[in-house]
């Protein structure tokens, strides 16, 4: 990835070449008998048409819907939101919990695809390839959304403290915007705009707006 970043050459569509001119830069020949032998070439993804649907924010929209806050299962996601003072603004905002259980996700696949369809389902950034969840344990879902109030971005974090990884994402889709950057359409002026790391520290500082009378 360095070596076609600085060269200036796709990666996807010219692997074969990166390898070789990485290979040249480290003084390796790659056609000495003992080498290994190239990899096949990756033949790259065509582009989207420009005037094809993005089908995210239907996908976003199922599942948030079909898994709420509020779901039975979520008592653990709840309680965990509480003990942070952020469960008020999350269900304000519309944050979902995924099921605990494997057959709970299943149920919830299948809704999924019946709602917006599998081709939908495999490009959310949420299905294994082949099926099945990808990072099932991070079960709280973050709505991100862009000034106009869609869902551009679902992000999802573990409950409670875990070793490794807390957050994920869908891979290559960045926040279009910082979180809660929905609310600056009805903000008056005067109204002060608070920087946090994320969206959970939005939500703590919001409650401490809230709580202590700043207009934030």
């Amino acid at each position: 990835h360095l070596v076609a970043a600085v060269r200036g050459v796709d990666l996807d569509a010219r692997f074969r070449d990166v390898l070789a001119e990485a290979a040249s830069m480290a003084g390796v020949d790659l056609d000495a008998p003992d080498a290994a032998p190239l990899p096949p070439r990756r033949e790259a993804a065509p582009p989207p048409p420009d005037d094809a649907p993005d089908e995210f924010p239907a996908f976003a929209a199922a599942l948030l819907a079909a898994a709420p806050l509020s779901a039975p299962d979520a008592g653990d996601v709840r309680e965990y939101l509480s003990r942070r003072g952020i469960l008020a603004g999350a269900v304000a905002d519309g944050w979902g919990a995924l099921p605990s259980t494997g057959e709970g996700l299943a149920r919830l696949q299948r809704e999924l695809v019946a709602a917006v369809g599998e081709a939908a389902w495999q490009a959310s950034g949420l299905a294994r390839k082949g099926g099945g969840w990808l990072f099932s344990s991070h079960r709280i879902v973050i709505p991100w959304r862009d000034p106009s109030g869609a869902v551009t971005r679902l992000q999802r974090r573990a409950v409670g403290h875990v070793e490794g990884v807390r957050y994920v994402a869908r891979s290559g889709a960045g926040a279009t915007a910082p979180y809660g950057a929905e609310q600056l359409r009805d903000a008056g002026d005067g109204c002060v705009v608070a920087i946090t790391e994320g969206a959970v520290d939005a939500l703590a500082l919001r409650a401490a707006c809230e709580r202590d009378g700043c207009d934030a």
